[in-house]
């Protein structure tokens, strides 16, 4: 199975990891299954949180079913509350 390497940018709590992370995924893969190999990169660490935050490419926040097909640069951003 052909693979692909993702880089991610980090904003809000998972800057705490680096400014980027890189994954290794399946070619073609959902964004749901990114956010499954984050779990499993940080070792389970922020677990709920990946599961509750959005991944972005440079102009949309993509939702869960969205394939990525290739070199894609997404970041990751946690929910964020306001007062």
């Amino acid at each position: 199975m052909a693979t692909m390497t993702l880089s991610i940018r980090c904003f809000g709590v998972f800057r705490q990891f680096g400014e980027t992370l890189s994954l290794e995924v399946p070619q073609d893969t959902t964004i749901h299954d990114i956010k499954n190999r984050l779990t499993e990169l940080l070792e389970g660490a922020h677990k709920e949180l990946i599961k509750d935050s959005v991944l972005a490419n440079d102009t949309d926040i993509l939702p869960d079913t969205y394939v990525v097909h290739g070199k894609t640069k997404l970041s990751i951003l946690p929910p964020v509350c306001g007062g």
